[in-house]
C-alpha cells in the first residue's frame, strides 16, 4: 500500500540524509574527525543509495532510514564533542519520518538512539574516546534528553497512526473515483468503495442517492419519451381532421355557390314567366 508515495518519500528522505551526511564533512574540520564522517558519515548514506535500488518503497527500508538518521545525528554529537545543541537534530530527524505516515520508522530511530546514549554515555564515563554530553551532567542529563524523545516519539507515532489512515482513505477514494471516470466508459455509480472507514461511507451513500437521482431521471426521460409519442400521434390525428375539415368546407363553399347560382337563375326564369304572362293579359285585351 501506497508504494508510490513511499517511494517518492524516500527519494526525499535520501536527499536529506546526503546532506546530513555533507554537514558531517563540514564538522569533521572541527576536531579532525575525517575518518569517522567518511566511514559512517558516507558508508550510511552510501549504504542507503544502494539499498534504495533494491527495497525502495518497502517498510524495511523506512525502517533503515530512521536508522540511518540517528547514526547521523549521534555522529554529529560525537564530532562535535557532545555539543548541548547537536542533540537537536534528534528531535529534527524524528519529525521528519513523520512524512512516511508509518509509526515503525520512527519507533526504530527512538530505539536506536535511546540505546546510543545510554551506551556511550557510559563509554565515556569510563574514559572512552566518545562524546554524549559535555560537562560533568551525569546521568540525569540523559535521562532528561530520553524523556523528551519518549515525548515525542509518542506524539509522533499516534500521527503516525492517522496519519496512515487518512492516507488509506484518501487512497481508496482516488482508486473508486478512478473507476468510476473510467475513459471511454460509461459511468458506473453501482460500484462502491471496499474500504470501511467514514470518509468512504460517506462517499458510498453519495453514490447510492446520486444513483437513485439518475434513476428517477432516467425513468422521468422515458414517460417523457412515451408523452411525446402519444402528443405526436394526437397531433397528426388533429392534421389529419383538420385537413377533412378544410376538404368539407371547400365543397361546402362550391355547393352554396351552385345553390346560389340556381336561386338567381330560378328568379329570372320567374321573373320572365312573370313578364310574358303580363305581355300575354295585354294582347288579349286588345
Amino acid at each position: 500500500m501506497f508504494s508510490q508515495f513511499h517511494l517518492q518519500a524516500d527519494r526525499l528522505m535520501l536527499g536529506v540524509l546526503w546532506l546530513i551526511t555533507l554537514y558531517a564533512f563540514g564538522l569533521a574540520f572541527w576536531h579532525d574527525t575525517w575518518a569517522a564522517a567518511l566511514v559512517i558519515g558516507g558508508g550510511t548514506a552510501s549504504s542507503l543509495s544502494l539499498l534504495y535500488r533494491l527495497i525502495g518503497g518497502s517498510r524495511a527500508y523506512r525502517c533503515l532510514m530512521g536508522v540511518a538518521f540517528m547514526v547521523l545525528a549521534a555522529l554529529h554529537i560525537q564530532q562535535s564533542h557532545g555539543m548541548l545543541e547537536m542533540h537537536f537534530s534528534v528531535f529534527v530527524l524524528l519529525a521528519f519520518l513523520l512524512y512516511y505516515r508509518d509509526w515503525l520508522p520512527i519507533l526504530c530511530a527512538a530505539a536506536v538512539i535511546a540505546v546510543h546514549h545510554v551506551a556511550f554515555f557510559a563509554l565515556q564515563q569510563g574514559g572512552a574516546q566518545v562524546w554524549v554530553v559535555r560537562g560533568d551532567g551525569g546521568w540525569p542529563v540523559i535521562f532528561i534528553h530520553a524523556a523528551y524523545v519518549v515525548a515525542e516519539t509518542l506524539v509522533l507515532l499516534v500521527l503516525a497512526v492517522h496519519g496512515a489512515r487518512e492516507a488509506a482513505a484518501s487512497e481508496d477514494l482516488q482508486r473508486t473515483s478512478a473507476h468510476l471516470l473510467r475513459e471511454g466508459e460509461p459511468v458506473d455509480l453501482a460500484y462502491r468503495s471496499g474500504a470501511g472507514n467514514r470518509l468512504a461511507q460517506r462517499f458510498n451513500r453519495f453514490l447510492g442517492l446520486l444513483d437513485q437521482l439518475v434513476s428517477r431521471v432516467v425513468a422521468a426521460g422515458g414517460e417523457l419519451h412515451d408523452t411525446s409519442r402519444h402528443l405526436s400521434r394526437s397531433t397528426a390525428e388533429l392534421n389529419q381532421c383538420a385537413e377533412a375539415l378544410l376538404g368539407a368546407t371547400a365543397q361546402m363553399g362550391g355547393a352554396i355557390e351552385q345553390l346560389t347560382q340556381a336561386v338567381v337563375q330560378v328568379s329570372a326564369d320567374a321573373e320572365h314567366a312573370a313578364h310574358t304572362a303580363q305581355q300575354a293579359d295585354r294582347d288579349a285585351s286588345a
